[in-house]
């Protein structure tokens, strides 16, 4: 049986950057989740929606 764990606390949907050749930059996502949890968020949430959408 898989245990669940509640959400709690600040999860933030992430904004991913993308380089110049429009790959996603995961040393620039690495540095920018580790300054959310220097600022005390418990998570981030992947696949997330920022609100914006092409109407």
């Amino acid at each position: 049986m898989r245990r669940q764990k509640s959400w709690h606390g600040v999860l933030v949907a992430t904004a991913l950057p993308m380089d110049d050749q429009l790959a996603v930059d995961l040393d620039r996502y690495a540095e920018h989740v580790r300054w959310l949890a220097q600022e005390g968020c418990h998570g981030v949430v992947t696949n997330g929606s920022l609100g914006s959408t092409r109407r």
